[in-house]
């Protein structure tokens, strides 16, 4: 049985509330509804969500409270002392003691909009490293990965080297091979697919077509590496 229906647009309205009193009173005070409109349907929604990633990926971590943001702010190490964040999100992702050098798969709703997508949250120097010299290794089998991408829904983001690398792949591969890091993602305004269950009938079905390209960044991750 699902629990999820739907975002509410009062939650964006929370969050909006929220950018303009961004302090532990209001906070306190308003807080059931962060907890009714927000974060119990994000719960909802990535348990709905965990028989769909199990099949894209054994190894996923599925518990809703392990893969749900915090609005809270940790402002130790941070310019930002504002104590709450203006944006939620979650992302699967494997049980690993540094995941963010892995592909995950995510979605973030905050005032704007929101997004979803697959990608690293940061990939280390090396992991990218690793990952071109399979593209070059396995050219077809990356543009293979890649026959899902349709530019007009996807965008690839992320951080570039200045100086590109000189290699003999189609200009599709570039955004991915030039890059330090990569994700992509799928950006849209506050929707009625966001205020219903059509967000999690897309999810499903978007996540699922991006399996193929997470297959193989795993396969370059572990690529020589003795597993």
């Amino acid at each position: 049985m699902t629990n999820f229906t739907g975002f509410s647009p009062r939650g964006i309205t929370f969050l909006e509330n929220l950018r303009d009193n961004n302090n532990r009173e209001w906070f306190l005070e308003h807080k059931s509804e962060y907890q009714e409109f927000l974060y119990d349907p994000l719960k909802a929604l990535v348990a709905d969500l965990g028989p769909t990633m199990l099949g894209i990926d054994a190894e996923f971590v599925t518990e809703p409270h392990r893969l749900v943001s915090r609005i809270y702010r940790d402002t130790r190490f941070s310019k930002n002392k504002l104590p709450y964040r203006t944006a939620l999100w979650f992302s699967f992702h494997r049980q690993l003691e540094d995941w963010k050098d892995s592909p995950v798969f995510y979605l973030e709703i905050s005032l704007n909009g929101y997004q979803y997508g697959m990608g690293f949250y940061q990939a280390i120097p090396a992991t990218m490293m690793k990952f071109r010299q399979f593209v070059d290794f396995y050219p077809d089998k990356f543009l293979h990965a890649l026959s899902f991408f349709n530019a007009k829904h996807f965008a690839v983001n992320g951080d570039y080297y200045k100086k590109p690398f000189e290699n003999p792949h189609p200009k599709s591969v570039q955004a991915f091979y030039q890059a330090k890091t990569f994700y992509l993602t799928h950006q849209r305004p506050h929707d009625e697919a966001l205020f219903s269950r059509k967000i999690l009938t897309e999810l499903q079905r978007n996540f699922e077509r991006l399996k193929p390209l997470y297959d193989f960044i795993w396969e370059a991750k572990r690529w020589n590496s003795g597993e």
